[in-house]
Formats: structure tokens, sequence, C-alpha cells
């Protein structure tokens, strides 16, 4: 385990959190490796707050900053991804003394780019028209924005954990972690709930319009 002081640890990634939100109007929030929050929710978007009220759909999102953090600790540079919900978000790996603590995840945006990567099926919204109105409110970035703001994300985190610019595939969290958040997102939902992502998972390729076309 990390022998660094866990409370400067948390302040430290609050001041990160704080600062990033401030500059980009983004959202941030701090997650374990299996995506539950440790942190204050910055800059919340309605739309989040309000799939997050659902338990389910709470749980979803839980997955998706776990395996969207995940993915991004594989790469030398945070990569956007859509959620369950269709937005964009990005994730930056907290990672002290070889250690993986958590992740950075960031966004909550539209995105003019319908190619970006959905990492779970999406959930369906089509009738929600509370969730409709929210996300109508998203800011919409460009991809280029958004992988601005993933990297200015980046290098504020690293001046504080320096371990994330020299960070390795073999960092035994990683694995594990990754394992787990599949098996889950595979086994955890009701038998209506894996009937409707299969449909959806089989129909997403169907449309590619983005999801503001549709929600």
């Amino acid at each position: 385990m990390p022998t660094g002081n866990f409370k400067t640890e948390t302040t430290m990634i609050n001041e990160i959190m704080r600062d990033f939100t401030n500059i980009t109007e983004l959202a941030a929030v701090y997650v374990d490796l299996r995506g539950r929050v440790l942190s204050c929710k910055y800059n919340f978007s309605n739309f989040c707050k309000y799939i997050r009220s659902h338990p389910t759909l709470s749980r979803l999102c839980a997955y998706c900053d776990a395996y969207g953090g995940l993915e991004a600790s594989k790469g030398h540079c945070p990569s956007a991804y859509r959620c369950h919900a269709g937005i964009v978000d990005f994730s930056v790996p907290v990672i002290h003394e070889g250690h993986l603590l958590g992740f950075i995840c960031a966004g909550q945006t539209a995105v003019t780019d319908p190619q970006l990567p959905q990492i779970a099926a999406r959930s369906d919204l089509q009738n929600d028209t509370t969730a409709k109105m929210y996300y109508r409110q998203l800011p919409i970035y460009s991809t280029e924005e958004i992988n601005s703001a993933s990297k200015v994300l980046n290098l504020m985190a690293s001046h504080y954990f320096p371990d994330i610019l020299n960070r390795s595939l073999d960092i035994p969290e990683l694995q594990s972690s990754k394992s787990d958040v599949q098996h889950h997102m595979k086994t955890s939902y009701r038998p209506e709930i894996k009937r409707a992502l299969v449909y959806i998972d089989k129909h997403l390729n169907n449309n590619p319009l983005f999801i503001s076309t549709s929600i």
C-alpha cells in the first residue's frame, strides 16, 4: 500500500480538480479503482446528477468511470470516450509510489465527433423527457478541445504525482481491477436490463449519428 499521507494526497487531488474545473468549466470527480466516488463532484452537470440519481444508472456510471480510467492508464495520454449515457469523458490515473490509487474523471460534455469510442452499451433514455432536457443543456466541445483539456489535466496531475508520467502496464492493480470491472459490466444487471443492453449494443452501429440527434 502507498506510504504517503492520505489526507495530503486527497488535498492535492481536490486542488487539481478545483483548479481544472475553474479553468475549463468541465466537470471532474475522483474515483477509486471500482469507480466509487471519493471526492466532491466538481461542476457536475444537471444531466449527470439526474442520471446518477437512479441506482441502476449510477452503477453503470461507476463502471464506466473505472473502465475508462483503466483504459486510459495503458497509454501515455488520456483518451476521450463516451459513457453509457452517450456523453464524453476522459480520465487521468493517480499513481503514487508505484501504486494506482484511482482516477480523476473529467468531461461531461457532448462532442461534435460521432466516432469517439463508446465503452459501454448505451442506456435507453429515449422516453425520459427530463434526461433529454438536461442533455440539451450540456456544453458541446470539439474533439480537439477535449484532447487539449485532457492534456492539461494530465499535466496538472503529474505535477503533484510525477509517477503518472512514468506509469507502467505492470502495475498490479491495473490488471486485477480491469478484470473485475469487465466482469461487473457483464454480470451485474437484472435480466431485463441485460436484454435491453444486448439489443442496444447490437443496433448501436446501425445509427452512426451522435446521441444528440435522438435524445
